[in-house]
């Protein structure tokens, strides 16, 4: 079984066996990938729209380059680890993005924060006191402190760009890094 190597990863198709026995995980993280680590992992760059050239070849730098695989059962080996169809685990290729580009799964929230009514300064510093008269407050409940906002209840200037900097940030900083 061919492996590919990368910085001290194995990318294989085979399950990883521990050699030392059962272990305790005390942690576990999942994060988002962006820029510079998508560029380090990938084996190629996607830079052609294209499937395959003139003569029936997966085109290079396109959406089924051979160094992210073969692409088919029929497909020659890899150029990356030489495996076939079967023993290959498929290479990452990335799409170097001109503009930032908004994450699908947000759309419906985006929309429904667009449709509210716009904030006022005096429905901002209302919210602020209540913030702090329900921080200073020792008798609030923490299930009544978790309670979620409204959805027709409006939101403050600085809590609606937060929030459309937070949709927009892990796209803005995937393209702006690449």
């Amino acid at each position: 079984m061919q492996q590919h190597r990368t910085e001290g990863l194995a990318f294989t198709k085979e399950p990883f066996i521990a050699d030392g026995g059962p272990c305790r995980i005390e942690s576990i993280q999942f994060s988002m990938m962006f820029g510079e680590e998508i560029m380090k992992a990938a084996e190629v760059q996607v830079y052609r729209a294209r499937y395959y050239d003139g003569r029936g070849v997966p085109s290079e730098g396109g959406l089924l380059d051979c160094r992210m695989g073969p692409a088919n059962k029929k497909a020659s080996k890899c150029t990356t680890c030489h495996g076939d169809f079967g023993d290959c685990p498929g290479h990452y290729g990335y799409v170097n993005l001109a503009l930032p580009v908004y994450n699908v799964g947000y759309m419906a929230t985006i929309l429904n924060i667009l449709n509210r009514p716009p904030p006022s300064s005096d429905e901002e510093e209302d919210a602020r006191g209540l913030h702090a008269r329900r921080q200073r407050a020792s008798t609030i409940s923490s299930s009544e402190a978790a309670k979620p906002q409204e959805a027709s209840q409006p939101l403050g200037p600085l809590q609606f760009q937060m929030l459309l900097y937070l949709v927009a940030l892990p796209a803005f900083e995937g393209s702006q890094r690449m």
